[in-house]
C-alpha cells in the first residue's frame, strides 16, 4: 500500500495520517484510483487538529475526487502493458561445479568425501530457471462523467494485473466508484460508492 508520512515517525501513535476522501475518513488509500483524484491537500501541526482533533495528530491528507460537470457524457479509457524480465543472469554453478568445488573444500580440510560429492546423479536441475518467468503488467481504467443542471454523475473502474517475474509473485485490483451529485430546491444530496 502507499505511505504518507506527514510529520514523521513516532512510536506511541505510529505515523500514518488521517485520510479524509470527500469528506469521509479512511485509514488508507488503496482502494482509490488515483486518475479518480481531483486535488489533494495536507493539513498538519495546529491546522489539523483544530478541525479534525486528537486523530488528526500525525497530519490530514484532504483528497477530492473527481466529480460530474453539467453537459454531455465525457468518456475517458486509459490502459497500458509492460514486460519485464531479468537483463543479467548470475553466474551460477550447475551440478558438476557445486560438486567440484565441495570436493575441494573436503579434501583441503582432510575430511572424508560424502556421498553426494561422489555419487553420480545425472540430474542437473536449473532452480533459478525453475521459479522464474517474464513478467507482465497492465491496467485498463473507464470512466464516464457528465450531468445536467439538477444533478451530476462520475462512475470509474479500473482493473490492475500484474505478474511478477517470479512465480507466485502476483497482484491484482479492481476498483470501482460512483459519485452522485443532486440538487432539488434547498436539499443536496452527495453519494459515494466504493468497490475494491
Amino acid at each position: 500500500d502507499p505511505e504518507i508520512r506527514v510529520r514523521g515517525t513516532n512510536s506511541i501513535n505510529g505515523y500514518k495520517p488521517l485520510y479524509v476522501v470527500d469528506g469521509l475518513f479512511n485509514d488508507n488509500i488503496n482502494f482509490l484510483n488515483p486518475q479518480d483524484i481531483e486535488s489533494m491537500e495536507i493539513l498538519k501541526d495546529g491546522a489539523a487538529a483544530a478541525i479534525y482533533g486528537s486523530v488528526a495528530a500525525n497530519g490530514v491528507v484532504l483528497i477530492t475526487t473527481k466529480n460530474g460537470k453539467k453537459g454531455e457524457t465525457k468518456v475517458d479509457f486509459s490502459s497500458y502493458l509492460s514486460f519485464t524480465q531479468v537483463s543479467k543472469d548470475l553466474d551460477l554453478l550447475d551440478a558438476e561445479g557445486y560438486k567440484k568445488v565441495h570436493k575441494m573444500m573436503y579434501e583441503n580440510a582432510g575430511e572424508p568425501l560424502p556421498a553426494y560429492v561422489t555419487h553420480e546423479t545425472g540430474v542437473n536441475s536449473d532452480w533459478v530457471d525453475a521459479i522464474r518467468r517474464k513478467g507482465l503488467a497492465q491496467s485498463y481504467m473507464v470512466s464516464l462523467r457528465g450531468g445536467a443542471e439538477k444533478g451530476q454523475y462520475s462512475v470509474s473502474y479500473n482493473h490492475a494485473d500484474e505478474k511478477g517475474i517470479f512465480l507466485g509473485n502476483s497482484e491484482r485490483h479492481d476498483i470501482a466508484r460512483m459519485k452522485v451529485h443532486a440538487t432539488k430546491g434547498i436539499i443536496d444530496l452527495d453519494a459515494n460508492v466504493d468497490f475494491k
